[in-house]
């Protein structure tokens, strides 16, 4: 889509309109889209979400995966969602706070001022909740 002149022309709209472009149900894939978006359009804020996404098992895939994360995370534009993250274990979602590394290790990329819950639209940084 990137390739795409008027996708590109829209999110320049988007972003001086002060609006957020919202990214869901991410991928490895897609977390490389939203990268290469944010770096194509920097006025454009953006907000992803990572809700139960398993990170890739292979090294080289969990390696990209990792280095886009960190990436993003450089941006000032682009906030990370961590509604939903934290991963079932065996079919139960975890309940004791020092087995939620999923929600440790994107807070420990992002940091407390990039990670937001809720409503993008409130800026919320989780320190803050």
């Amino acid at each position: 889509m990137l390739s795409n002149p008027d996708f590109v022309s829209g999110l320049k709209l988007l972003a001086q309109a002060g609006m957020v472009l919202e990214t869901a149900n991410q991928t490895p894939g897609l977390i490389d889209a939203t990268l290469r978006t944010a770096d194509k359009v920097p006025g454009c804020a953006s907000s992803s979400t990572l809700p139960q996404m398993e990170p890739p098992s292979d090294s080289a895939a969990r390696s990209a995966y990792e280095s886009n994360l960190r990436e993003l995370a450089k941006r000032p534009q682009v906030w990370l969602k961590v509604s939903e993250v934290i991963r079932r274990v065996n079919g139960e979602v975890p309940t004791d706070p020092n087995s939620i590394s999923a929600a440790d290790e994107l807070y420990g990329i992002f940091g407390e001022t990039m990670c937001c819950s809720a409503a993008i639209s409130e800026q919320r940084p989780v320190g803050d909740l």
